[in-house]
């Protein structure tokens, strides 16, 4: 098999980072006795979305991009500390101008969610923001 004749962080770094999220869970129980780590829960199955909660997200340590729309067991607690890249925070109460300070993010959805403010995604080097539809973030703030 392919894990027999590429290191895994050969396959990790080269392969397995680019794959979508559901690619990423279905490679994991395939390859490496479960061994690569998760980067990407933004696109996934909702069968997938509907299990993630703070607890959960301990366990995606090189996570960088996740979807925690309209999920509100994903708070601000369960995203610091993660190096995210891209945050779709739509619909979460729960994901606040406090879980988002200090984030280096690329990509942030924070439409429908009011909480997050100009003061949450001030100093940030956003490459795109959709922030329409209740949001609080200002033409001032970008």
């Amino acid at each position: 098999m392919i894990d027999k004749w590429i290191p895994l962080d050969v396959f990790q770094s080269v392969v397995f980072d680019y794959c979508d999220g559901n690619d990423q869970i279905n490679l994991k129980k395939i390859f490496y006795d479960g061994k690569l780590q998760i980067t990407d829960l933004l696109y996934v199955d909702d069968c997938v979305k509907k299990k993630l909660c703070d607890d959960s997200l301990k366990h995606y340590p090189r996570l960088k991009r996740l979807d925690a729309s309209s999920n509100e067991l994903i708070t601000d607690c369960g995203i610091r500390g993660l190096g995210l890249r891209a945050l779709d925070a739509r619909h979460n109460p729960m994901i606040t101008d406090k879980g988002i300070q200090g984030m280096n993010l690329h990509t942030l959805y924070a439409s429908f969610n009011p909480l997050i403010t100009d003061r949450g995604i001030q100093g940030m080097n956003l490459h795109t923001l959709y922030a329409s539809n209740d949001s609080s973030i200002t033409d001032r703030g970008i």
